[in-house]
């Protein structure tokens, strides 16, 4: 029978493998290795020693449980630090396992996670809150456009109720709607005030001779101011009056004819309308030529804005006279 050869099996080394050691974890030399591998190995021999003693085995179990709880509990505090020292005095592999997850999950990274976790929400809420807001901006800018809206119609609605009626005082002062303002002559009011106050009628004598005192007060009135009405006329709506104004000074003397139109209704004050009715002299062929080398003499001395159509208040008539006739009177000195 031939011997038996024994083989010899060579063991192949296993590349090491770089460690990239944690931040928290101090470098760990080549020594505290060593003397945790002695405790590693140590640790099965232990058992094996002493395989028939219970009562070594249930100590040895306890201490090494008080050693794992009172490494958990300093896991557990703020900011634990784990040094050479604490590896190297590892009694057994159950406190390096610890250790490693002390290592992998720290108080560190619960406290972002809760941390994390609190500002997304918080994210979430300030969104609702900004699309709320939004909501109610909208909402408020339509309720402002409406309005705007309204105040738009409301003032097209006043324009055109001023516009189309013009309203009254009565005599205790309160607004009648139904009524306007009518234009009334100065002296009419007068003698109608007069007429009304009497008891009596008056007769057809007397209308005459007041008529007569009217002739004589309007001759004597152009005597004064050069001014004379020289006809008038009227419909529904406005009230027309031909007027011929004349200089002072006998040497050269110039007139002015023109129109004026007062309407019968107005919302507030009176107004006159202008109308400088001379150039039509410089219009018409037929015109005699005494009254075309006025009109051109009056185109030469008279203001610009008196040989065009104007319109003014009813209160300011005699302003009007007296620029008519300081410009007519001043060049015929």
């Amino acid at each position: 029978m031939a011997p038996k050869t024994r083989k010899t099996v060579q063991k192949v080394k296993p590349a090491p493998v770089e460690e990239v050691p944690h931040p928290r974890v101090r470098k760990v030399s080549a020594k505290v290795l060593e003397s945790m591998t002695d405790v590693s190995a140590s640790t099965p021999s232990m058992k094996k020693k002493n395989p028939s003693s219970p009562s070594t085995s249930k100590r040895s179990s306890s201490s090494s449980s008080a050693a794992v709880s009172a490494l958990s509990k300093k896991l557990k505090a703020s900011n634990p630090i784990i040094t050479e020292q604490d590896i190297v005095s590892a009694e057994n592999g159950q406190e390096l396992i610890e250790l490693i997850n002390g290592l992998v999950n720290t108080k560190q990274d619960e406290t972002f996670a809760k941390y994390k976790s609190k500002v997304q929400n918080q994210l979430n809420n300030d969104h609702q809150v900004i699309q709320e807001l939004n909501a109610d901006l909208l909402q408020r800018q339509e309720t402002i456009n409406g309005l705007l809206q309204e105040i738009k119609q409301l003032k097209n609605e006043v324009r055109t109720y001023s516009s189309s009626n013009s309203a009254s005082m009565t005599v205790d002062g309160s607004l009648d709607e139904s009524k306007e303002f009518v234009y009334e002559s100065p002296i009419r009011k007068k003698i109608n005030k007069k007429i009304k106050n009497s008891d009596t009628l008056i007769s057809q004598d007397q209308l005459s001779k007041e008529l007569e005192n009217i002739g004589f007060t309007l001759d004597m009135l152009e005597l004064l101011t050069g001014l004379r009405i020289v006809n008038f006329e009227e419909d529904e709506s406005k009230y027309f009056f031909d007027v011929k104004q004349s200089g002072s000074n006998g040497q050269d003397e110039i007139y002015i004819n023109y129109q004026l139109v007062i309407s019968k209704s107005f919302a507030t004050t009176a107004e006159i309308n202008y109308i400088p009715t001379f150039l039509e002299a410089l219009e018409n062929d037929d015109e005699d030529q005494e009254q075309v080398d006025n009109a051109n003499l009056l185109k030469e001395i008279l203001p610009d804005y008196l040989c065009e159509n104007l319109s003014f208040p009813y209160d300011t008539l005699s302003q009007f006279y007296s620029k008519v006739n300081r410009a007519v009177n001043k060049r015929t000195k």
